[in-house]
């Protein structure tokens, strides 16, 4: 049986990599000049973002995600109940 923490962030993951970057930007409250400052990203890049026209890569859209705190890398510790004991979970924890 898989926990339901893990089945709810599995389906935040994937909204997370589904989200439009327009909805990211959005979301953050940003305009675009500031948006790309704030993240190191040239201006017409995030422009193209923004219109659909090439997506980012997924794990930079995860991380822009994750650090406007709309998205959690990594499960909740109730994710892995029943799947890890809780001597592995504190290992696998400390090794993040």
């Amino acid at each position: 049986a898989v926990p339901e923490a893990r089945t709810d962030w599995l389906i935040q993951y994937w909204q997370a990599l589904n989200r439009p970057m327009r909805e990211v930007m959005e979301l953050s409250e940003m305009g675009v000049a500031k948006f790309a400052r704030e993240f190191y990203i040239p201006k017409r890049t995030v422009e193209d973002w923004k219109a659909g026209k090439r997506p980012p890569l997924p794990y930079t859209k995860l991380l822009i995600q994750e650090s406007l705190g709309i998205f959690r890398r990594h499960p909740p510790r109730e994710a892995y109940t029943g799947i890890l004991s809780d001597e592995d979970l504190s290992d696998a924890m400390e090794n993040l």
